[in-house]
C-alpha cells in the first residue's frame, strides 16, 4: 500500500514540478497555467490508464496530492490537515479524501493568489468528487465502511 501512494503521488508530483523546471520564470501566469494543465493531463492518466485500455483507474487522491506538493506545499499543508483531522473525527478516509479537496481550490488561491491554478484545483476537486460518487452515496447512508473497528462496528 505505501509503495501505491508513492508511486501514485509520484505520477502527479514529477510532471508538474518538472513543467516548471524546463521554464526558467515559474511565477509567470503561462508557466502556471501550463503546470495546471500537465497537472490535469498527470490525473487524466490515473484516472483512464492506458495500461487498462483507458478503462476505469483509481480515485486520484494521492496524485492530486503530488501535483499540489508541486505547486505549492503551503496549499497541500492545509488540505492535509483537513484530511487527517477528517479521516481522525469521521473514522472514514473517503470523507476525509472529500473534505481535503474541497478545500483544496481555497487553499491554492490563498497560498498562491494564481487564477490557473486556483481553477486546476477546482477542476481536480470536481473530478475527485465525481470519482467519489459511489462512496458518497454509502456515506450518506451509513454503510462506508470505517479506517479503524471500533468494539460498536462489530
Amino acid at each position: 500500500a505505501l509503495a501505491t501512494l508513492v508511486g501514485d503521488i509520484g505520477k502527479g508530483f514529477l510532471p508538474v514540478w518538472w513543467s516548471g523546471m524546463m521554464i526558467a520564470d515559474g511565477e509567470s501566469q503561462w508557466v502556471q497555467a501550463y503546470a495546471a494543465l500537465v497537472g490535469l493531463c498527470a490525473l487524466a492518466g490515473h484516472f483512464y490508464p492506458i495500461y487498462l485500455k483507458f478503462r476505469t483507474g483509481g480515485k486520484g487522491v494521492a496524485t492530486a496530492a503530488g501535483c499540489l506538493l508541486a505547486v505549492s506545499p503551503g496549499a497541500l499543508g492545509v488540505s492535509g490537515l483537513v484530511f487527517v483531522m477528517t479521516a481522525c473525527g469521521l473514522n472514514r478516509v473517503s470523507a476525509a479524501s472529500l473534505a481535503a479537496t474541497a478545500v483544496m481550490p481555497l487553499a491554492v488561491w490563498v497560498a498562491t493568489g494564481s487564477p490557473a491554478l486556483t481553477l486546476w484545483a477546482g477542476v481536480t476537486a470536481a473530478w475527485i468528487w465525481s470519482r467519489h460518487r459511489a462512496n458518497i452515496r454509502r456515506l450518506a447512508a451509513g454503510t462506508e465502511p470505517p479506517i479503524w473497528k471500533s468494539d460498536a462496528d462489530g
